[in-house]
């Protein structure tokens, strides 16, 4: 269907996908020389992982999946991940 992509839209959505996960981990590599003050700014970078997965399914469609995260999931979760950076 017309405006729907094809193939080359998928496939250019796994390669971003592929360098977003690229950064992410040169992102947790680094995460060590970040500087404490500044490190909070990070802290949604812990929600990327659940998008990225739920955009690998086999059923996803950039045109019509919504991927939508309850804002009191993200706000628990990157509480959660700040928990785990304070303990070291």
């Amino acid at each position: 269907a017309s405006g729907r992509g094809g193939p080359g839209v998928l496939s250019a959505m796994a390669d971003m996908r592929q360098l977003a996960r690229h950064h992410l981990a040169r992102t947790r590599d680094l995460r060590s020389t970040i500087a404490p003050e500044i490190a909070p700014a990070f802290l949604p970078t812990s929600l990327v992982e659940t998008y990225l997965r739920r955009m690998e399914k086999p059923d996803y469609d950039p045109f019509t999946t919504v991927i939508q995260t309850p804002q009191w999931h993200r706000q628990w979760h990157i509480w959660r991940q700040a928990r785990r950076a304070a303990r070291g």
